[in-house]
């Protein structure tokens, strides 16, 4: 199946926009004029010649981030309502804008502007020269556009009916921010206005807070939540709806999107599939599919579940043996080879204006609609082919979305590294473009046989060549114990475990363990209790405050209620084990040499790995890029499936001094656990005095301080403390704490200066916590205290007692755990 190298620019489809002039997703932001003379000067000569010689690197956009004032100029204060999609070669190239700036030399500030997204007309009427590309949310705003533009650089989207393809989505941050830059999938750079530099920030409902301070902690490991965890599947629990799988030598990127649910299938024998459906199937047509072919997959996409209907298409792969790949192909998907840097187009969909030209004829005029019909869908004989895929060499099977959104020339130069890799940055492309596609990038000795299949992209979960059931903790290794005999001299902390006889069969409660931890107990009390009788009941307790139950049905172990706790009838007890509580001789060396020398635990990760310590292996590089001050996630999770005498033997692997976490108080209030052991440095409210030491929600420990108790008072402060919060503990009066803060505070002066924020945000919630902040309220003044909305403040200081009255006040306030007043600008008394 020829083409011509039009028809291969545009994905293999003739008749199509240029991919090189469609506005490009991500940055550096692609385009045929990319070659162009810039009208203005490089903000930094030598870091524009970096660029083009390695590409947008960390270094490189770090550094462009840290010239965004110069870059942007007055715009940078413009906050959100002015937003760079990309500041390639050191200018602003292509920005959104919510209107137009009024502000001094505009046109000089947006002279190398190419590409605009917005939904004003009036910055349409403006910007609009017949140069520029658009991305508009309105008709109005087309209509502008394409009276001086030609149509092909112009893209009108309906975000509000779910039609964003092509729209560059903003990350969900405080209006202090200004993103600049997707650094992976929860991992943004942006530019902090507050404290005026540049910093990245992990969002979403995880764990969002600051990361970083440039190139030297954002390198290569970032992954879809921070720094790929473990390197043969990502962790896919997040919010966010792409995700990027892989296994030996494979790795796949689905984004997905309300109806299009694309998914890549693996099974044994070095199978793998990607369908792609039409129109919303059924809502479980994904697994249908997956269990269907994974019984079928030497049948590829020829038949199909009875009574069941699917509108799709569909590519299946087999690496029938090294170099040798053959494939049957059912519309949807164009198949590319990566050799020597550059792409080479193997298959694509035939159309009907294929089959025109081979019978001779042409269409007639008018025609043209029809020359990209496939002839090709789920449920018609596949076309099927057979090549070679040499050593060094890349297959590529892709969704037509990914060539548009994220080019030609950007995939030759993600296939050239790792393959997990390369569909971590298509994901992000993808998911920054709000387009649903699919990538899949397999190496000559891909195979799905190092662990069970698994699948990407369905709904809620992503797959992994690690796990059979791919969930929420598919990347972590499996979880491995042993129900060992009663050793009261085992390491600190060390589980229990009791098996009791003589209670009646009990109604199972589902949602009682764990998934993760019901297979491994299920296979670990079969080991140690092979013969067990009906009713039987396994506790396990791994803290005072969790503990698990099973109990035997007569076929097999079953959840059971923790609402029930026996004590007697106990037949078997011991404790639950991990396999680092029983190290090989050559880990137990490593773990002994490596606590003489104080190596580091990536050193030690090494061997652990090699001698079937998986999990163990997991934490201990975890746990260091954590400390390190890297975004990490999934900390908490690979905890769990490692002993707490492990982990307490580690301590003194970790270095003396650990990265300072710059954090904000909101993140250690709502995940105290994930900064356990971390150094954090944040702005919180201070309560000092007997029992009134809080910080941050934390139990406050000041050091280098006054001698004896201090005074009682509270106060606005920068915080820099050690942090400890272990599970399952509480510190402070009678440990009411979750976490413990040793550190010092300095006391922050309220600032006279500070951005301006609505009372209703502030009111809700929906500011910047531990940030100083200017607002005007109506208060209620009280003697000891003023009030406003059900929000209580202490009579700030410097002000004297007053008789009861009502004021308007022009305020520096600061929200925390509450809001705290800083400074008192300006105050009004209104009538009574």
């Amino acid at each position: 199946m020829g083409m011509t190298p039009d028809a291969a620019a545009s994905g293999g489809r003739e008749g199509a926009v240029d991919a090189g002039v469609a506005p490009r997703a991500g940055w550096p932001w692609w385009s045929a004029r990319a070659g162009e003379a810039p009208r203005g000067p490089s903000a930094d000569p030598e870091l524009e010649a970096l660029e083009a010689r390695v590409g947008l690197r960390a270094e490189v956009a770090w550094g462009w981030a840290r010239l965004a004032p110069k870059i942007l100029g007055p715009l940078l204060e413009l906050g959100p309502r002015c937003r760079p999609l990309s500041m390639t070669g050191g200018r602003l190239v292509a920005v959104e804008l919510h209107a137009m700036p009024t502000i001094p030399d505009v046109e000089g500030w947006l002279r190398d502007v190419r590409h605009v997204q917005t939904g004003s007309v009036e910055v349409c009427a403006a910007l609009a020269d017949g140069t520029r590309s658009f991305v508009v949310d309105s008709e109005a705003c087309a209509r502008v556009v394409l009276a001086r533009t030609d149509a092909r650089l112009v893209r009108q989207v309906d975000r509000e009916r779910g039609n964003r393809e092509g729209w560059l989505e903003a990350p969900d941050l405080d209006a202090g921010f200004v993103p600049i830059l997707r650094l992976s999938h929860a991992v943004w750079l942006a530019w902090d206005g507050d404290d005026g530099r540049a910093i990245s920030v992990m969002t979403g409902k995880g764990r969002p807070h600051f990361v970083g301070r440039g190139a030297d902690r954002l390198g290569t490991r970032i992954g879809p939540q921070g720094p790929m965890p473990y390197r043969v599947a990502p962790h896919p629990g997040a919010e966010e709806s792409q995700r990027a799988a892989g296994g030996s030598g494979w790795a796949a990127a689905v984004h997905r999107t309300d109806g299009h649910p694309p998914q890549v299938v693996t099974a044994r024998g070095d199978w793998w599939a990607a369908i792609l459906p039409y129109r919303e199937n059924t809502s479980a047509w994904s697994d249908d599919f997956a269990h269907w072919w994974r019984h079928h997959p030497g049948h590829p996409l020829l038949g199909w579940p009875r009574g069941y209907r699917f509108d799709g298409a569909g590519v299946t792969i087999h690496r029938a043996g090294e170099g040798r790949v053959e494939m049957a192909l059912a519309g949807g998907f164009r198949v590319f080879v990566w050799r020597d840097g550059a792409l080479a187009l193997v298959a694509r969909p035939e159309t009907v204006l294929d089959q025109v030209r081979a019978s001779g004829g042409e269409l007639p005029p008018g025609s043209e609609a029809l020359a990209a019909i496939e002839t090709h869908a789920l449920g018609a004989p596949p076309e099927v082919r057979e090549f070679g895929l040499g050593s060094g060499e890349r297959l590529l099977v892709c969704t037509e979305s990914v060539i548009a959104h994220v080019g030609l020339e950007v995939l030759a130069r993600c296939l050239g590294g790792d393959p997990y890799r390369a569909a971590n940055d298509i994901a992000i492309f993808l998911e920054t473009a709000g387009a649903p596609g699919l990538a899949l990038v397999l190496t000559p000795k891909a195979t799905t046989e190092a662990a069970s299949a698994g699948s990407a992209g369905s709904a809620g979960s992503a797959g992994s060549a690690g796990s059979a059931a791919a969930g929420p903790e598919a990347w972590l290794p499996a979880l491995d114990v042993a129900l060992g005999p009663r050793d009261d001299a085992g390491p600190v902390g060390l589980p229990r475990w009791a098996i009791h006889r003589g209670f009646p069969i009990h109604r199972v409660e589902m949602a009682s363990v764990p998934h993760v931890w019901l297979h491994a107990l299920r296979a670990a009390v079969g080991r140690a209790h092979p013969s067990p009788e009906p009713g039987d009941l396994l506790r396990v307790s791994l803290t005072e405050q969790r503990s698990f139950q099973l109990q035997f049905d007569g076929t097999d172990w079953q959840q059971f209620s923790n609402a029930y706790r026996p004590t007697e009838g106990v037949v078997l007890e011991g404790s639950l084990r991990f396999p680092e509580d029983t190290p090989s001789e050559r880990l137990e060396a490593a773990w002994v040499e490596a606590s003489r020398t104080r190596a580091r635990p990536a050193t030690l990760a090494v061997v652990a790995e090699e001698e079937g310590c998986a999990a163990f292996a997991l934490w201990l590089r975890l746990i260091e890029a954590h400390r390190s001050g890297e975004p990490v996630a999934g900390l908490v999770e690979a905890s769990e499936r490692v002993s707490a005498g492990a982990r307490a033997r580690c301590a003194r692997l970790l270095p003396d001094e650990s990265y300072v976490h710059r954090v904000e108080a909101g993140s250690l209030l709502a995940h105290p656990h994930h900064f356990h052991g971390c150094v954090v440095r944040f702005r919180s409210r201070v309560s000092e005095g007997f029992e009134r030491m809080f910080v941050g929600g934390a139990w406050w420990n000041p050091v280098g301080g006054e001698e004896g108790v201090p005074r009682m008072r509270t106060y606005f402060a920068d915080v820099e403390a050690t942090w400890v919060s272990e599970s399952g503990h509480g510190y402070g009066h009678f440990d009411l704490c979750p976490a413990q803060a040793c550190g010092k505070a300095t006391e922050i002066a309220g600032p006279r200066e500070a951005r301006r924020v609505d009372a209703e945000a502030l009111h809700r919630g929906r500011v910047r916590e531990g940030v100083p902040l200017r607002v005007e309220l109506e208060l209620e003044c009280h003697k000891h205290h003023w009030e406003w909305r059900g929000h209580h403040f202490p009579r700030p200081a410097g002000i004297d007692y007053e008789a009861p009255q009502r004021c308007r006040a022009d305020l520096i306030v600061a929200l925390v755990e509450s809001i705290v007043i800083l400074t008192v600008l300006d105050r009004v008394v209104l009538p009574a």
